[in-house]
């Protein structure tokens, strides 16, 4: 199945895009595919960034599916 991830911040500056669509199981949960974002995107590991899936940070890993919205989040600041 094929998912769109939107990039934001430093992320965008370490992939060099605002998203990419990439090729993964059918079976796939939100962490799983942190995973193999960080086996492709080392500097990932690095910094605390929230997954967001459908406009939602999330905290417990959940499945994906082609319809979901994945936006990797860097750190916020502000107040």
């Amino acid at each position: 199945m094929k998912l769109k991830i939107r990039y934001f911040g430093m992320l965008a500056e370490i992939t060099n895009m605002e998203f990419e669509c990439i090729e993964v199981d059918e079976n796939i949960g939100a962490f799983m595919l942190k995973d193999l974002l960080e086996e492709k995107y080392n500097q990932f590991s690095k910094i605390n960034y929230k997954v967001a899936v459908n406009e939602n940070i999330i905290e417990t890993d959940m499945n994906l599916n082609m319809d979901s919205e994945i936006a990797l989040l860097p750190p916020f600041a502000g107040g």
